[in-house]
């Protein structure tokens, strides 16, 4: 099928699952003007990653997703990366959110991989996706996001700790530090 290089297309695409016009938009278009398309469909407040993901595209998730790490690892701080994973819709949903929904495991797994996707985020009624995949009894894909929440939060237990001994550690070491050598002013002998 033939499509116009236009955002609608695009958008179409990333529903139907061809990963060959999405490359070509992507390829095509400057980055400027894809990082408009891929963030903000006017019709529907979604992005093509969350439609993608809704409809289980995982070939165009696998594209997205490569041009996003392109766009991050070309960032510098006069022109940092724009996209986070985590963006929410009108509904209050984001791609992993689509992807629990619809129980897509495949499409799960290629978010949680860029360490970008945090599984704790919740819905406007204050699911997480974990909790999602369970009431769709989508079971593996529960289960996965479960791990994957259990990970994040030791991560972030263990960089908290690490900042409390740092912090720990410099003020003892500021506290206590050890005497230097004596200086010659300060050895007056006693007669």
């Amino acid at each position: 099928m033939q499509r116009n290089m236009t955002y609608r297309g695009f958008m179409d695409a990333a529903a139907s699952g061809d990963a060959a016009y999405v490359k070509a938009f992507v390829v095509t278009e400057d980055a400027m003007s894809i990082s408009s398309h891929i963030r903000d469909d006017k019709s529907q407040h979604m992005t093509a990653l969350m439609v993608a993901a809704k409809f289980g595209r995982e070939n165009v998730v696998a594209e997205i997703l490569s041009y996003l790490a392109e766009q991050k690892a070309a960032s510098t701080p006069e022109n940092p990366s724009w996209y986070d994973l985590n963006t929410l819709d009108e509904l209050g949903n984001n791609a992993l959110i689509y992807a629990a929904t619809n129980g897509h495991l495949i499409i799960v797994n290629q978010l949680l991989e860029t360490g970008e996707a945090d599984p704790r985020n919740r819905d406007i009624n204050g699911n997480t996706p974990a909790d999602i995949a369970t009431m769709m009894r989508h079971h593996k894909v529960a289960e996965r996001l479960s791990s994957a929440m259990k990970e994040t939060d030791r991560s972030e237990k263990s960089k908290a700790a690490k900042k409390i001994f740092s912090f720990y550690n410099n003020s003892v070491n500021s506290t206590f530090k050890k005497p230097g050598k004596p200086t010659t002013n300060s050895r007056k002998k006693r007669k």
